[in-house]
């Protein structure tokens, strides 16, 4: 298993195909180290089965991964089409479930081993691949106050609760969120330096100008 800290960066990691993700369900760990968060994703190896992702205890998934801390984070379901993102090749399995390294957070996020992220505040993230949104089909969206489009990646409830998903939010102050059927694909490219937030409910977004 990788030394966290001898990770390399993202964008060097290899371009992994994946296709029919959306409402996929996957999840991740966020191993907290002393300059950056590494992120562990599940998809293409698990989709993180209920029995075996409450059973994760932190602690020992710290051990497994040499970091200092680890937060759960999901489970999520992918919001997009298909996709090509940047996967560490070796997977790493903790508590019965695969992961592969895909993207680090900075480590400032991280307050006494919990993952903090303030809601409506755009923050850099480390990523690198295409998300792509096929015509005909919806696509969640966060407005920031300047008019920035942030086009949803993930979120944390059931795809069968999306179309509420405007009313259950607690937006702040200028922040719209909307929903929009798409007349042509779309794709959202992760460049290395991604402009990401998340909302209350910690669906996460990012920042498409393509969108605007």
């Amino acid at each position: 298993m990788p030394d966290p800290a001898a990770l390399p960066d993202p964008t060097e990691l290899p371009l992994v195909e994946f296709t029919d993700t959306r409402d996929l369900r996957y999840a991740e760990l966020f191993a907290v180290g002393p300059e950056w968060i590494y992120v562990y994703n599940s998809t293409g190896e698990s989709t993180a089965p209920p029995e075996l992702w409450d059973a994760t205890d932190p602690r020992q998934a710290a051990s497994d991964l040499g970091a200092a801390a680890v937060v759960k984070n999901g489970p999520h379901w992918w919001a997009f089409d298909s996709c090509r993102l940047r996967f560490h090749d070796e997977v790493v399995t903790v508590a019965g479930i695969g992961y592969r390294y895909c993207a680090r957070l900075p480590a400032f996020l991280a307050k006494s081993g919990q993952l903090e992220p303030p809601f409506y505040t755009v923050v850099e993230a480390q990523k690198s691949g295409a998300l792509h949104y096929a015509a005909g089909r919806a696509v969640y969206e966060l407005v920031s106050p300047d008019g920035g489009v942030f086009v949803m990646q993930g979120s944390s409830i059931d795809p069968v609760s999306f179309d509420t998903l405007g009313e259950q939010l607690t937006l702040a102050d200028g922040w719209r969120f909307q929903t929009r059927t798409l007349e042509s694909d779309l794709t959202v490219p992760l460049d290395g330096a991604v402009q990401v937030v998340m909302d209350d409910l910690k669906d996460v977004y990012n920042y498409c100008a393509a969108a605007g």
